[in-house]
């Protein structure tokens, strides 16, 4: 929704809107081969719109402000969010956190093997700590599913903030990880197999969230 404010006057108070440089540029490529751009200037500090002005136009406009925050990311905005295989406790196969060398946290594996093993003195378990001193030490598997597992199945991403490059891993946080959760499945019942590997950051400084990327993949 808009409604116009100053009528035949927009290019003379283009700098009182602030859209002699505008927060958000936006070209239109239209079906018969046009363009049409518009102006997004600043916020109006009472109503929370922003000011809009179609280029070369006499008449500004407020607009609501979704239609600034649906733009202002630029495609990344659109783009459709990675997914994660859907996974079950007894999809898991191998699960693995490489941590940073100054995080202070030791680097863990766990593997699993559906008829336990008998490599060890207890070998009624399923899931085991790859101990690089002891070797594999025999886990609850029982609390491992329960406490563990969860938060592994669990993980999801909320929306994409840029596109993975070689400039923006790096001013994510991602030239240096916090940790790269690696985990690898195969579901018995869809006969779907692989490896999933995640690279958190430690960029982010909202309250439980983190920068996260696919490894290889397309988006942060």
């Amino acid at each position: 929704a808009s409604y116009a404010l100053d009528e035949g006057h927009a290019q003379e108070k283009l700098t009182d809107y602030g859209l002699d440089s505008p927060s958000l540029t936006l070209t239109l490529g239209l079906s018969d081969g046009k363009e049409q751009t518009y102006l997004v200037g600043m916020q109006n500090p009472v109503t929370q719109e922003y000011y809009f002005l179609p280029e070369g136009g006499d008449t500004v406009y407020l607009v609501d402000k979704s239609y600034y925050t649906s733009f202002c990311d630029g495609v990344v905005s659109f783009a459709q969010v990675e997914t994660l295989p859907a996974l079950s406790e007894n999809s898991l196969t191998d699960i693995s956190l490489t941590w940073r060398e100054d995080s202070g946290k030791d680097d863990v594996h766990f593997v699993y093997y559906p008829d336990g093993t008998d490599e060890i003195y207890n070998f009624s378990e399923f899931w085991f700590y790859d101990s690089p001193q002891h070797g594999l030490m025999s886990m609850d598997t029982a609390t491992f599913n329960k406490d563990y597992v969860p938060v592994i199945t669990g993980i999801s991403f909320d929306h994409p903030v840029a596109v993975a490059n070689e400039e923006t891993l790096r001013e994510y946080g991602f030239d240096s990880p916090l940790v790269n959760i690696r985990y690898s499945y195969a579901d018995a019942s869809s006969g779907e197999s692989g490896t999933v590997s995640i690279l958190v950051s430690d960029a982010c400084e909202q309250e439980n969230q983190r920068y996260v990327v696919l490894e290889g993949g397309q988006y942060i």
